[in-house]
This record gives structure tokens, sequence and C-alpha cells, in this order.
């Protein structure tokens, strides 16, 4: 997001800066007529890439996923552009409800386009992640 064209005219001061995701709307759905931006999600540190080149946002908390499957850490990557891969720690095997049910969750928070890859591991190897991020994505 950049954002142009202000003035000092009594305008608040918009804290907005290029890499920042929202949404530009050219009329507001409140009857303004005028440009307005909606959907302030900040910077792409939780951004999906989507199949078709969009960016969407992608949220999931460890309560939730708890609700699919008990683990004691986790982490999603999404090194390919349609695949999205889930390390479940703390778990060597699911069974094929909890890993269904885990798919769905997913899917549910990021699209239908998106594959699901789900890796149980005895331990989650965090050497390439030192701040241990939750979600992070090398498709550019």
């Amino acid at each position: 997001m950049l954002i142009t064209h202000l003035h000092s005219h009594a305008t608040p001061l918009l804290r907005y800066d290029i890499g920042d995701f929202g949404k530009l709307h050219h009329q507001c759905p409140c009857g303004h007529n005028g440009p307005t931006i909606s959907h302030i999600y900040g910077r792409g540190k939780h951004f999906l890439r989507h199949p078709d080149g969009r960016y969407l946002p992608f949220y999931l908390s460890p309560r939730v996923l708890r609700e699919a499957v008990e683990f004691k850490e986790c982490r999603f990557r999404q090194e390919s552009i349609d695949t999205i891969t889930v390390e479940i720690g703390g778990r060597e095997i699911l069974t094929p409800e909890e890993e269904e049910k885990l798919r769905a969750t997913v899917i549910a928070a990021a699209e239908p386009a998106f594959k699901v890859e789900i890796k149980p591991v005895k331990e989650i190897d965090w050497s390439n992640n030192l701040k241990q991020l939750f979600f992070s994505s090398s498709v550019v």
C-alpha cells in the first residue's frame, strides 16, 4: 500500500507505508462518495501467495488448531505456490481422522486452491528459523 496526495489541512496522521496490505474502495460502503481503505492488515508477515497471484491473510490460532489435533508445537510454511506444509511437533503419527480434521481447518483458513501437506514430527527443527515463526512463506 502506498498512500499519496495527503495534505496537512486538518487531516489525521496516517501511518501506512509501502508493504502494508489493505483494500481500496472507490466508494465507501457507508455511502461516502470518495476513496476509502478497509481491511488494513499491516505488514505482510502472515500472507499466503495464492496460485492466481493474490495475497491472502493467513491466521490460525493454536486454540483452533488444538480443536483438530493435540500438539506441542507447530509450524506452517509455504515453499511452493500451491502447497502449505504443516509440521506438527510432539507427534510421530496422526490418525486419518486427525489428519483430515487438521487439513479441513487449514483449508478453511486459506482456500481450497491449496494442497495441505501434514508432517507429524517428534520435534520441529527450528535451525533455519531462530525466531520460531509460526508461519513463513518463501514464495514471492
